[in-house]
């Protein structure tokens, strides 16, 4: 950015100091040389301090999408979402928003309304001032709403589509992916050909894989199947001594532990790297936009078995221990960061911005390849004394290790100086728990959950 200041000094050398507002102070020192009389432009670069939920980046920097299928900047660093302007009142706001009643421009007016209809009967029947204009106006706002709902479906549709034509013609001339798409059917190969032997020791060692009590000897794979733990019938429950001599904490709410065999990491991230050049090469230009510019969804490309199994054995257990929440949902996908980056081997960021996910409680596991930078910053939770004010830590992803944190904690992935780099993510959520009785602003900003949310019981 730019900042011009008009100084009347003698000859002489000073130093700036520059305050920028945007809930937190920061404060930069700009040493300059000055005339008797000058108008100083300075330039700062302020990537270091660059932060989404703070506001130093702009909807044209940070590159996000303002529709459903909008394409991604191949080596941006934006997050998928639409552009935001961090308008202090709306006369800073680039369209002209009148003070009335106005829910297409205001999602707070129309979550207002949302709200009014299923809290009050005939809520409408006091809208009798501007009542056809008022109620058009909503109508209208709920309309384009469905219409994001009915496109974003078919463009899922769309995807899955792709994907499953795509892969079905890779896999007939592709024996490893053919069988990388096959899911285990026995516990041995799940021991030994994905997981990491200390995660292994950990699920196989609790007393739920071997009996009830101390004087249980026998596996009871007989009685506990791969298929049924995919399939989520039955709830994994490891063992709590177990799992804590496993994880080590990085930093404040930060944990990592061995979870993935460097073997499964490297099929995993060719399988990746093949669907995505095999994309490139077939399909038109247009169909390379949706499936080769976007982290790949295991589901998409029939690996949904990966998704399932690391979700139901390893990753809601640790959740239930960790943070003492159940999770009902999840949605795994390979992210690609590298120095040279190509739709073409899906590395299609060399950063990404400051952020927190949409989720209750986030696994990141490194799939490695050789690579310097790369590492993830973090900053802290939402509405805690720490976040955004400075880094707490940082990590740097190592092969087959998971890390975990709770999805509002802020965090960012530094640029990839050379080399690329592979991350399988999983974003997990809580329906029944969290969301149940936590509206998106209670939820997104971490609030007290002593000061009962609209969705909680108290008040719904």
């Amino acid at each position: 950015m730019k900042v011009k200041f008009p100084l009347f000094l003698g000859n002489t050398t000073i130093s700036i100091i520059i305050l920028f507002h945007v809930d937190n102070f920061i404060m930069l020192s700009v040493p300059v040389e000055c005339s008797k009389s000058s108008e100083v432009s300075i330039s700062l670069t302020v990537s270091s301090l660059e932060q989404e939920s703070e506001g130093f980046i702009t909807s044209k920097e940070s590159g996000a999408n303002n529709s459903s299928d909008a394409t991604p900047v191949l080596g941006g660093g934006e997050i998928n979402e639409k552009p935001r302007f961090f308008a202090k009142s709306h006369k800073q706001h680039p369209h002209n928003i009148p003070d009335n009643y106005d829910p297409k421009e205001n999602l707070s007016h129309l979550l207002h309304s949302i709200v009014g209809l299923d809290r009050y009967p005939n809520y409408l029947l006091r809208w009798t001032q501007n009542e056809e204009k008022d109620i058009d106006a909503l109508e209208e706002a709920l309309e384009d709403q469905l219409e994001k709902l009915r496109q974003q479906r078919v463009l899922l549709r769309k995807r899955r589509e792709e994907f499953s034509k795509l892969c079905n013609d890779l896999a007939t001339d592709d024996k490893p992916l053919l069988s990388f798409l096959q899911p285990p059917q026995t516990w041995d190969e799940v021991r030994d050909n994905v997981l990491h032997p200390k995660i292994s020791n950990v699920i196989f060692g609790s007393r739920m894989f071997w009996g009830s009590n101390s004087s249980s000897v026998g596996f009871k794979e007989d009685m506990i199947s791969v298929q049924e733990v995919i399939n989520g019938k039955i709830v994994v429950r490891l063992d709590p001594h177990l799992v804590h001599e496993l994880l080590d904490e990085e930093m404040p709410d930060v944990y990592s532990f061995p979870l993935l065999s460097v073997e499964f990491c490297n099929i995993l991230r060719n399988a990746i790297r093949r669907v995505a050049r095999r994309s490139s090469e077939h399909r038109s230009k247009e169909e390379t936009e949706v499936v080769g510019r976007q982290p790949i969804n295991l589901d998409l490309i029939g690996c949904a078995w990966v998704n399932d199994l690391i979700y139901q054995l390893v990753f809601r257990p640790i959740t239930r221990l960790l943070f003492d929440l159940e999770l009902d949902f999840r949605h795994g996908y390979v992210a690609g960061y590298s120095s040279n980056v190509s739709s073409e081997v899906a590395t299609t960021r060399n950063h990404l911005v400051s952020h927190t996910d949409d989720s209750e409680v986030t696994m990141n596991v490194g799939l490695g390849n050789t690579f310097q930078g790369g590492t993830v910053r973090f900053y802290g939770l939402r509405d805690s004394s720490l976040a955004a004010k400075r880094a707490i830590g940082e990590y740097e992803p190592k092969q087959g290790i998971a890390l975990i944190h709770e999805g509002r904690h802020l965090h960012e992935v530094r640029q990839l100086i050379q080399g690329d780099r592979y991350a399988y993510i999983v974003w997990a959520r809580s329906w029944k728990q969290v969301r149940r009785t936590s509206c998106p602003c209670c939820w997104l900003n971490n609030r007290n959950p002593k000061n009962p949310c609209i969705c909680s019981a108290k008040w719904n």
